[in-house]
This record gives structure tokens, sequence and C-alpha cells, in this order.
């Protein structure tokens, strides 16, 4: 099937419009004129594509008066209609800050729904259009989502049966630095980079979203062959919760990391064996990888002498030594499982429950009998750190290993 068509120019226009702070100004003060109530909530209120939950974890709710604000909770402004003209944003730099606002301006048209970032900058000739993003209707049905920036845009379009979503396609690109309203930037010279993405929803019986698939393509529409064909959204099944799966995947990793090292035959003489994630995006190392840190390459650390406390307990670092071992953990069904563990803890925002798993089964794998699978040092430990710099590593060895070990690391200045 051929991919959907896109003119970025009807959209590239209104982006150069509300280049133009006037503009701006007046769509604002026209706004402003037209709430009769302003609420806050925790997030966007504003559940603009099908399956939002499902896709981007979205779960907004409105706050009750007087509820305690915090970072990332917003202001909407609101018409006679309960119709959302304004959002505003006065979280700058984590911190509150009424002067600098990020706000969104809202446009209702007939068939289209548009919105306009504005980012909180102090002088008014600033304040411009950062951003701007289009819903399209046909038929009471969206058909698309059109977004336009300084350096990049895409469309999704939507493609349904009745009343059912079946696929969305969406077509992504950079282009060179547009600035409408800035002569060094001017000149808008098209899309470059593009790429293309398709979802496919599947249901089950009685017509409740089962399965979202994402696939890459071509230009000409085919699947490409890398990366492969990925199951972003599985509806759980009944007894599947967050608790659950967190005591299956931790009774898997127990069982395999050991099997997995056994069959990796490592001979080198290893001080420790890292249990990695990533901070900044759990899904990316989840299930974890593994890293293995040998002795002979301590001894290297330690008599370089720079930075011994980082270089260490590194995990990317440590990876590019041929001297220390990384292992992959591959088996399809703890995969599957950290998928769905992965969903779930997305959607409410909070990745706690796969840290609780590792730190358990690293603590674990500290009190286990390692002789017959790795030659060991007196001192060897397992910790469960990530590879990101989201969280420090030394307080993530710290909740892993006993109070004797982690003084005898420090009182070597280990760590």
């Amino acid at each position: 099937m051929p991919l959907p068509s896109f003119d970025p120019e009807p959209l590239r226009e209104v982006y150069v419009a509300y280049s133009d702070y006037r503009r701006c100004e007046e769509l604002a003060q026209e706004n402003h004129r037209k709430v009769v109530e302003w609420r806050w909530a925790t997030g966007d209120m504003f559940e603009g594509r099908p399956f939002e939950k499902e896709r981007f974890a979205h779960k907004a709710r409105w706050l009750k008066d007087g509820q305690p604000l915090k970072p990332l909770n917003v202001q909407h402004g609101l018409d006679a209609d309960g119709k959302i003209l304004i959002i505003r944003n006065p979280w700058f730099s984590g911190e509150y800050n009424e002067e600098r606002t990020t706000e969104t301006q809202w446009i209702y048209e007939e068939g289209r729904i548009i919105y306009i970032t504005i980012p909180p900058l102090s002088r008014p000739e600033d304040r411009k259009a950062d951003f701007v993003r289009r819903f399209v209707y046909e038929r009471n049905r969206l058909a698309s989502v059109e977004t336009f920036s300084h350096g990049h845009g895409a469309v999704e379009s939507f493609f349904w049966e009745n009343s059912r979503l079946e696929k969305s396609v969406s077509c992504s690109w950079q282009h060179d630095t547009y600035f409408p309203s800035n002569s060094k930037y001017s000149q808008w010279k098209g899309p470059a980079s593009v790429s293309y993405v398709q979802l496919t929803y599947e249901y089950e019986d009685q017509g409740r979203l089962q399965n979202i698939w994402q696939q890459y393509l071509n230009a000409d529409g085919t699947p490409l062959d890398a990366p492969p064909k990925k199951l972003t959204y599985r509806r759980p099944a009944k007894g599947e919760s967050i608790p659950a799966l967190s005591a299956e995947i931790e009774a898997m990793l127990f069982d395999q990391i050991p099997r997995i090292l056994t069959e990796a035959k490592i001979e080198a003489r290893v001080c420790c064996l890292l249990i990695c994630y990533c901070g900044e995006d759990f899904e990316a190392g989840w299930p974890p990888f593994l890293v293995l840190g040998s002795e002979k390459e301590r001894q290297k650390i330690i008599a370089a002498g720079s930075d011994v406390q980082y270089y260490l307990w590194a995990p990317d670092e440590m990876r590019s030594s041929s001297d220390n071992f990384f292992v992959d953990l591959q088996d399809q069904n703890l995969i599957d499982k950290c998928s769905l563990h992965s969903q779930l803890m997305s959607m409410k925002s909070s990745y706690s429950a796969g840290r609780k798993v590792l730190q358990n089964v690293a603590r674990r794998l500290n009190e286990f009998q390692w002789d017959g699978i790795l030659t060991t040092t007196e001192d060897f430990v397992v910790a469960f750190v990530d590879n990101t710099g989201e969280y420090p590593i030394d307080k993530d060895i710290m909740a892993s290993i006993s109070e004797e070990r982690l003084a005898n690391l420090k009182s070597r200045q280990l760590l």
C-alpha cells in the first residue's frame, strides 16, 4: 500500500504566521477574553489521539481546588463550553515561576484544532511560535495529526474501518534550522532525513484494544528488515499486574543469570558482576544486560590512578575493554514479561518497581555460591547500576551489597 502523502506547506504557513509576536499576542488576548474558568491538572487534559493512555501513558487528571501544585502541573483556561483555550506551564527550569510561563494557545476551526506553543522568553518580541500542531478531522473522525517546529516536522495519518482504528502511519523528518523572522535562518529548504513508522491495532472479541504493533517502513511502504516489528502495547491478562510481574521477573533473573554465565564459560578472574539498566529510558534496558569486571582490568585502572572510583564501575566504559565481559539476556519469555512490566510501569510514570526487582536480585546473587560458574576475587560483588547516569552508581551499589562489603570497598578507596 502506498504511503499517505503530506504537504507541509499549510502547516508551515501557520508556523510562519505565528512567528510574528504581534500575531501571537493578538491570539493570546482573544483567548484570555473567552476564558471563563481556570483549572489545574497533572498534565495536558486534551486527549487528541486515539489510545493516548496505551501509546503515551497519558493519565492526566484534574486537581481539586486548593490541592498543592507539583512540577509539571499545568493550568487550563476553559471557555463557556468547556473547551480548552489556553494551557499554561509555569515550571521554568523545574521551579515555579509565574513570569516565565510556557503558554499553548488553541484555535478551533471547522474540522481542525490547532495549538501553538509559545516559549517563556522575557522580551515580548521574542514570544512567538516555537511549535505548532494541527488535528484534522474528516466525518467526525481524526484523519491526521500534523506537527511543525524550527527543526522537525511530522504527520500521522489514521485509517479507520467504521468506528475502529485499524492502523496509523507516521512520516517524520528533520530539517535545517528554520526561524522565519531571523534572516540567518529564514530559508525553508524542505524536509530531510525522512522516516516512516506504521502502527497496527488489534482487538479482542469484545472489541477492546488487545495489541499495538510497530513497524518501520521504507519510502515505498514495504517493511524494513531492521529494526524488527515490535509489540509496543499488550492488554494485560487477568492477574498480570506490576507486583505479579515483578515477582516473576525476579525469579527468572535469579534463575537465568547464573545459567547464562555458566554457558558463557568465562575463565578470567572477575571482581564484579553489574546488572545494568537504563535510568533515562527504562524500557530500553529491560531486561537488563550484564557486565563483568575482570581483576586484570581493575588492576590496570588502579595502577593508572585516574578517576579510579569512576572507571571501576562505569558499565559503558567497562564494555570497551577486551579484558571485561558483556552478556545479554535473550530469553524471549523474559523479554516479553519485561515488555509488559515496563508498559504498566510507564502508565504509572514510575519505574521504581523495576529498580526494586534489580536490587532484590543483586542482593540474592551476592549470597550465591559461584563455584564452578565464575572464578571470583575475595571481594567480588554483584550490583545493579544505571549506565546512563540518571541514578548515582555508588548509591545503587550501596543498595545492592552488605554493610561489611561496602565498608571493605570504601576502606580501600574503591568506591
